[in-house]
């Protein structure tokens, strides 16, 4: 079953958890792995039709959004086109990466080819220290607990824009440091370290402001207490990122 975090006549929110596509994709290399998808188990969970707002990444876990009757899906629709779906993520990336920012950086679409303008927020919550030897040169290695919120919605748009800043992801296995995953597998923690953990909207139907956040599991938990973090602190669960200053 599929945890919900939310649902009324309208909407739903789910967690996704990695790993798991969210609806089927059209790409033929990963058809078979996309049979058990979000949609589909959602559709079974609940007995009706289900309509998918947005989607993470496979690999990502955290809350995604789905529409329960067509008029919803319109309404919604039509806000993730205007960019009036506020989207919070956490992630683990590597090195020390400056307090905040912006990341403007065209895109290509991996399909079409079609480059796109891409522009991502990031917000740094807390730096650590690891142990580990991943690059010859220093003695340990250095990681940021980050917010992030995408301003655009392009494929694997965060991945690639951290990969650009030169802080990918940990345990990415497309854009990330095949040394620092390694180093996070010693640890007990193989996943991609990258959740959506908020979304804030206006309910389709009744224009309630909807602010509904995804629940930390073991792994978060474990990077949090490397990081010297309560999962609980106002820091970790909320962030009002906005524009950086001029």
């Amino acid at each position: 079953m599929i945890k919900i975090l939310y649902q009324d006549k309208d909407i739903v929110v789910v967690d996704k958890p990695p790993g798991m596509f969210v609806h089927p994709t059209e790409n033929f290399r990963h058809r078979d792995q996309s049979k058990i998808n979000c949609m589909k188990l959602l559709r079974e969970q609940l007995g009706i039709q289900v309509h998918p707002i947005h989607r993470i990444d496979r690999s990502a876990s955290g809350a995604v959004l789905f529409a329960l009757n067509p008029e919803s899906a319109s309404n919604l629709g039509k806000q993730i086109q205007s960019g009036l779906i506020k989207k919070t993520y956490v992630a683990l990336v590597r090195g020390w990466i400056e307090e905040r920012g912006e990341i403007n950086k065209p895109l290509k679409n991996l399909d079409s080819g079609v480059i796109n303008e891409s522009h991502s927020l990031y917000e740094r919550i807390a730096i650590v220290e690891f142990p580990f030897i991943t690059q010859s040169e220093f003695a340990t290695t250095r990681a940021s607990l980050v917010h992030l919120r995408p301003l655009t919605g392009r494929q694997h748009q965060l991945r690639r824009h951290l990969k650009h800043l030169r802080h990918p992801i940990i345990g990415d296995r497309m854009y990330g440091d095949s040394k620092c995953n390694q180093m996070m597998e010693s640890m007990g923690i193989r996943n991609l370290l990258l959740k959506s953990y908020s979304l804030e909207f206006e309910h389709p139907k009744n224009k309630s402001a909807m602010w509904i956040h995804s629940l930390w599991n073991h792994t978060w938990h474990q990077v949090f207490n490397y990081c010297g973090v309560s999962a609980y602190s106002p820091r970790t669960v909320f962030s009002a990122l906005t524009l950086p200053p001029a």
